[in-house]
């Protein structure tokens, strides 16, 4: 009996996001320690079926998204099945075939063919040496034919010939005029191209020849030094690039040429002409088309040309201009390189004085602008070398970035840096002051203020910086105090700020502050600030109790201090936590280990009313440690507490207390969208809510999802929502973000921007929709909307082992697999052939460990199961299946 198995699995994953949707553009390094063979890795490329492959220095390398494979060179040059160079370094080329063609340290070129996992070498006649540090070959193209394009030699000549080899017979035909020098392989132009049928290729004199097809040599076309359009400037074409339309772009040393290579003419040309300053400037290096059919041309000295072929408008930028401001401490570019473009846009490479750092710029196609990145691609954390050998770039299926270079391999990794995070850089004075993030305030004018343990910080949106403010023990105007503990905004726009010694106000028209309660012998720690509704200012100084103040003149109004003689006072010098109710009521609170407990202002304000809790009383308060004071959408008032969670009932004048093992620490509080409350817990409670009217508490923890279930973050007692009414919840081991709609979670950690963990944290959610999170590892920055989303899409799943019985099989073996595992599609089995395993991937590289995993059983070779899974290496194992 045989058994028929068709290999087919199915997923889901998550999405990816083009590289110029983004402001900074994070990437990951594959290097040594990831697996690669040795750190050079260039001319990444795709195949048809989904694998990465590139070129290295000891082996060409496969890439699944788990796992490099190597293929090294044999030791048996007589194998002729066999990879016979060690070094890739001349590229990769993928033919229509599916075969990748591989170049480098030998005198010819080589093919692999993936499906049967063979190895091809061709040398040029009369080569005895066939490979050695000395010999070298880099690919061109495939033309029309499948005729596969190189050039090879030795590097002590210094010149490399152009050779055209026929795959099917082996043949290889050999140009002698045309070659390349050592700079041209550097920079990988070659100047031989084929467009309409025809090889084009400049000679050693710079003569645009054309290859015969019927003589099979090339004849001369366009003449070197000659007055190419009759614009009165001889010229000389430099460089060669292919463009759409049967067009080719000649660039000589005064202008650009578009060439009709159908009908072998000249159609236009931009050329220099002194004076005309609406004209193409001089120096020309090459040019390139972009997908918008437009032309840009690179210019020595700095200079971009953007040429509009229908209406033959030309706008010029130059570096140092406008629109290409100088960048820190680079003030000359040598030249620009295209290191990518797609639908968004065209991304350059600059490339400075070898002592100086290179940097990016990137053109937007919709609104006509440039971006600028550094060599980090603006991510300081990015493992990008300052000074790489030029970038050699592929985009991948799913709108990935990858560039190869040397040293490293390096792929764009959305998720991993999709939360910015900003951290304390020595010599840096607009960065964060400290990566101690004690406080953070949204003003009116939408600024975000950040209370760090050295100094306060203004966030600069537009310039994605901090202007920071210290204390100077010398200028009496400057903050009193770096550590600094509050902020808050009166109701006229004033800035107030909290510090360990004294209360600051903010002169917005010098940049300056004015002290109150500051002391240089004492210590006047201002532990809040909260304006109440008569526009006076209310803070409490630990120790020294609570004042009300007169915010436009600083005058003390009212002090609260205790009086043991005095029921109706203060019992604590220590009150932590404020709040206004609607009906105007003043609340305090005590959050200290201690018995002092919640206040209410009575009424003429010469007193309080003091809540303790009262053992065998029900109706009181469960305990005296007071964490927030809060009302709820249907204006209820809950004060949480170490020890529960009470509902104040105004009527009554006392509590309902909603206490069990979750409930036992309740630190902050929100409202869902109906305007019920929710709370968040410390004491192993995780998220809870509460339904007064039936008396029912419900807990979402780390059993629904929850990463940890002691939660010790908010902001002024709040849990911190965002425009679509998640939760944000930082924890010890990640950050969770709560749906209360669905009761689902989606988690973040530090492989995603998030900042390492921490036991507290404070949050914000500001007006334009993003939240900011803060900790003792730095500031994130996270913009809820842009967060990537998973995806539906299927990406190509591949068995890449299969094992029968007791036999793995990888490679064609000649009786079950006449190909590679990897690309066939099935098998036929023996009744007898029964425990199978099989290894798959998926080939989706925005994150491989995110994959997430389905497969079933069909038809009768067994019962149909079911299983989702997320594994790191992904194994799946049928075992005594049924004939069938």
């Amino acid at each position: 009996m045989i058994k028929l198995i068709t290999l087919t699995i199915l997923l889901t994953v998550a999405a990816s996001l083009g590289f110029a949707q983004q402001h900074k553009i994070p990437f990951e390094k594959y290097g040594v320690a990831e697996g690669l063979p040795e750190e050079v890795a260039i001319s990444p490329l795709q195949d048809d079926k989904g694998f990465i492959w590139f070129g290295t220095q000891n082996g060409l390398v496969k890439y699944d998204g788990y796992n490099f494979k190597v293929y090294r060179a044999a030791l048996d040059k007589t194998d002729s099945t066999s990879l016979h160079m060690r070094s890739q370094f001349g590229g990769l080329l993928k033919a229509r075939d599916g075969k990748i063609w591989i170049s480098g340290e030998s005198s010819g070129i080589t093919s692999f063919d993936p499906l049967k996992e063979i190895f091809r070498n061709f040398y040029p006649a009369g080569n005895a040496t066939k490979g050695g540090n000395q010999m070298f070959s880099s690919l061109l193209f495939e033309d029309e034919a499948g005729d596969i394009w190189f050039i090879a030699g030795s590097f002590l000549d210094t010149q490399f010939t152009t050779f055209r080899l026929n795959p099917e017979t082996g043949i290889i035909k050999q140009y002698t005029d045309f070659a390349a020098n050592l700079r041209s392989i550097y920079w990988r132009n070659f100047n031989t191209i084929e467009s309409s049928g025809t090889i084009w290729a400049l000679d050693e004199k710079n003569n645009l020849n054309g290859l015969n097809l019927q003589k099979d040599s090339f004849e001369i076309v366009i003449p070197a030094g000659e007055d190419i359009m009759l614009s009165g400037k001889a010229d000389t074409i430099r460089q060669l690039s292919k463009a759409s339309e049967n067009r080719l772009l000649l660039t000589g040393t005064h202008g650009l040429y578009v060439f009709d290579s159908k009908n072998q003419k000249i159609v236009k040309s931009y050329v220099y002409q002194p004076g005309i300053a609406s004209g193409i400037a001089d120096s020309v290096f090459y040019a390139v088309e972009d997908l918008n059919g437009q032309y840009w041309v690179v210019h020595r000295k700095g200079i971009l040309s953007l040429i509009d072929p229908v209406s033959d408008n030309i706008q010029t930028f130059t570096y140092g201009s406008d629109h290409l401001p100088y960048q820190k401490g680079i003030t000359e570019i040598s030249v620009f390189f295209v290191t990518a473009q797609n639908k968004e846009g065209i991304l350059f490479q600059a490339i400075s004085r070898l002592q100086q750092k290179h940097f990016f710029i990137h053109y937007q196609f919709a609104n006509k602008t440039f971006s600028f990145y550094d060599y980090n691609f603006n991510l300081p954390g990015n493992p990008l070398p300052q000074r790489p050998f030029p970038y050699l770039s592929l985009e991948d299926r799913t709108g990935l970035l990858w560039l190869g270079t040397r040293p490293g391999l390096y792929k764009q990794a959305p998720k991993k840096q999709q939360m910015d995070l900003f951290r304390y850089r020595a010599g840096e004075p607009e960065g964060l002051p400290s990566d101690s993030i004690q406080y953070l305030f949204e003003d009116s004018k939408k600024r975000l203020w950040i209370g760090t343990a050295n100094g306060l910080s203004l966030y600069q949106a537009d310039q994605d910086n901090f202007k920071v403010f210290r204390n100077n023990p010398s200028n009496s105007s400057s903050i009193s105090n770096n550590d600094i503990i509050t902020v808050q905004e009166d109701a006229d726009g004033i800035i107030w700020v909290g510090t360990q010694n004294g209360l600051n106000q903010f002169q917005e028209s010098t940049g300056s502050f004015k002290r109150y309660f500051y002391s240089p012998k004492e210590i006047n720690t201002c532990t809040f600030i909260f304006p109440d509704k008569q526009q006076r200012l209310w803070l409490s100084i630990r120790d020294k109790g609570v004042f009300v103040l007169d915010k436009n003149t600083g005058r003390i109004l009212k002090s609260f201090l205790p009086d043991g003689k005095n029921t109706a006072s203060l019992s604590s010098k220590r009150i932590d936590a404020f709040y206004q109710d609607s009906r105007g009521n003043i609340w305090l609170g005590d959050r200290g280990d201690n018995k002092f407990g919640l206040y209410r202002l009575n009424e003429g304000e010469e007193g309080f009313t003091h809540y303790l809790p009262v053992s065998g009383d029900s109706s009181s308060i469960s305990s005296n440690e007071i964490s927030f004071i809060a009302e709820d959408g249907k204006q209820r008032l809950w004060i949480g507490t170490d020890g529960g969670l009470n509902l104040y009932d105004y009527d009554q004048n006392n509590f309902t207390v909603f206490r069990n093992s979750k409930l036992s620490s309740t630190n902050f509080f929100t409202t869902d969208k109906n305007g019920e409350p929710w709370f968040a817990t410390y004491s192993s409670g995780g998220l809870v809510s509460v339904d007064v009217e039936k008396g029912i508490i419900t807990t979402i923890d780390e059993s629904k999802g929850l990463l940890q279930n002691d939660l010790a973050s908010g902001h002024n007692g709040r849990i911190v929502k965002d425009e679509f009414g998640r939760f944000w919840l930082p924890t010890q081991r990640g950050l969770s973000v709560f749906d209360p709609e669905t009761k689902s979670f989606v988690s973040y950690y530090e492989k995603d921007g998030f900042q390492p963990y921490d036991r507290r944290y404070v949050t914000i959610a500001t007006s334009n929709g993003g939240i900011w999170i803060g900790g003792t590892h730095g500031l994130n920055h996270i913009l809820p909307a842009k967060l990537l989303k998973k995806d539906t899409t299927l990406p190509s799943i591949v068995i890449t082992k299969i094992t029968i019985n007791d036999s793995l099989y990888s490679k064609p073996d000649g009786v079950i697999f006449k190909q590679s595992v990897a690309y066939t599609n099935s098998i036929e089995l023996k009744y007898w052939q029964k425990n199978l395993g099989f290894d798959f991937v998926a080939l989706h590289y925005l994150r491989s460990e995110d994959n997430q995993y389905s497969w079933k059983t069909t038809t009768r070779i067994g019962r149909q199961h079911l299983k989702k899974e997320k594994p790191s290496t992904p194994i799946y194992h049928l075992v005594n299946i049924f004939s069938g």
